[in-house]
């Protein structure tokens, strides 16, 4: 097996075969290749044998800059090729919890499956050599791939880096993969084990986020459940449930599962797919803190917010995503809300104005529609009702809040004092022009109340 590679690189690898290395391409770029469906990967994953570290730098540099990816992994990286990893055959000993506590040796002889041993599944772990393309399979990877299982390499190493339950979780929403059952197991054993509590939060978004974006997402979110590994969130979705005659879906995590399912059939819709897939994952964070016992769950939507803020601003760091996520988790029932009433002008127009500019009203809609119709049959008569709504509101008043007649520098102009104040006064003058007054009329009436 060929791959289709540059000549530039091949001119690096060529060199490194000249001077001993015996170079091998494997993980994920294999594994694409393989499927077919999902190639080419973006990424490169090379293993060298029977090299040392200093001569695969001394050789590297002669293509360019060379740096290395942590202190101890044996794996560099050349300015050029910023895709391709070029890794030292290895094996990796846990010596404590978290992801850098790893004793790194490199192996001195060439034994692929001595060095296989360290990977995650069996599908990521099938080497292509690259001078003769001969495939080397010590795990049986390939009939992994056909019978589309996800299988732990190994017990003793799969447990040593509690990121791969998640990573599981991501395969299976990637791929629509199923674990076999001894990998379910052990990942269940992790958590109870508490071993996730161990991952940065960098890592565990980067797994979530994938996951999200696949295209069969439930699938993964439905394993973490099952394993109780779910964000806590979201396995406190699992024991709130929810008045039958509006949600017969049952708990509220089989509403999130549905509502995310359906989001990923319209992701590509929208202006970031990651934040999209996100916000219908949370949409319902405010639940179970306060479902009632007759299964109300009054202001969820408000207590969504404190929930993100309390136990995921530091999943979700990028501030701008998060500014979305809570938009979009504050007003997800808006639209419907406005839809059951009459007379819904200004607040359709209120609403504009809250939500811009971190959400557009597109995107809140798309929401809306996954959310009715995550509940069954029973939530198409909502669909309806908001899309009929919406389009009267949009043929009337158009997506964008309106510009406001008075600005800041309108208040500085007229000499009102105490800018502190400024943002509550321009508040209260838009809240006159959303409900009709003419400009004239709101200028005389704030000069005359807050001027000098």
């Amino acid at each position: 097996m060929k791959f289709d590679l540059s000549w530039e690189l091949e001119e690096v690898l060529d060199e490194i075969e000249r001077n001993g290395g015996r170079i091998f391409f494997v993980g994920g770029y294999v594994r694409d290749y393989l499927m077919e469906e999902s190639w080419p990967s973006n990424d490169i994953d090379l293993e060298i044998f029977c090299f040392d570290l200093d001569r695969l730098k001394v050789v590297l540099e002669k293509f360019g800059v060379v740096s290395q990816v942590g202190r101890a992994y044996g794996i560099l990286k050349l300015d050029i090729f910023p895709e391709v990893d070029f890794a030292l055959a290895r094996q990796e000993i846990k010596i404590g919890k978290s992801h850098q506590e790893f004793e790194i040796k490199l192996l001195d002889e060439f034994d692929i499956e001595k060095a296989a041993r360290r990977r995650d599944f069996t599908i990521n772990a099938i080497y292509v050599e690259y001078k003769t393309g001969s495939i080397h399979d010590p795990y049986s990877g390939q009939k992994d791939l056909r019978d589309r299982t996800l299988r732990m390499v190994s017990q003793e190493t799969f447990k040593e880096d509690p990121l791969r339950v998640l990573r599981l979780a991501q395969f299976m929403a990637r791929f629509n993969f199923k674990p076999d059952q001894k990998t379910r197991e052990e990942c269940r054993k992790l958590v109870a084990a508490n071993e996730l509590e161990y991952l940065s939060n960098e890592r565990i978004f980067h797994e979530y986020d994938k996951m999200l974006l696949g295209p069969y997402p439930g699938s993964g979110i439905s394993f973490l459940r099952e394993i109780n590994g779910l964000l806590k969130p979201l396995q406190d979705q699992e024991t709130t449930m929810q008045r039958l005659d509006y949600h017969p879906e049952g708990n509220v995590l089989n509403h999130t599962i549905m509502v995310v399912e359906l989001a990923s059939l319209v992701k590509q819709k929208t202006s970031n797919p990651s934040y999209f897939m996100w916000a219908n994952f949370l949409h319902d964070i405010g639940k179970p803190e306060v479902t009632t016992s007759d299964l109300h769950a009054p202001y969820h939507a408000q207590v969504g917010v404190e929930v993100f803020d309390q136990q995921l601003s530091d999943l979700i760091k990028n501030k701008e995503m998060a500014k979305y996520l809570k938009v979009m988790i504050r007003y997800h029932m808006s639209l419907m809300n406005m839809a059951r009433k009459s007379n819904q002008d200004y607040n359709y127009l209120r609403l504009l104005k809250d939500i811009e500019p971190a959400v557009s009203l597109d995107e809140l809609f798309l929401l809306t529609k996954c959310d009715k119709l995550g509940r069954k049959k029973e939530g198409y008569l909502d669909y309806k009702l908001v899309t009929k709504f919406v389009s009267e509101m949009t043929a009337k008043h158009g997506k964008k809040a309106l510009e406001p007649y008075l600005r800041g520098r309108d208040l500085v102009e007229w000499g009102i004092p105490d800018p502190k104040r400024y943002g509550r006064i321009l508040d209260e003058a838009y809240d006159l022009q959303l409900k009709g007054m003419a400009r004239d009329k709101i200028i005389d009436i704030v000069r005359g109340k807050y001027g000098k």
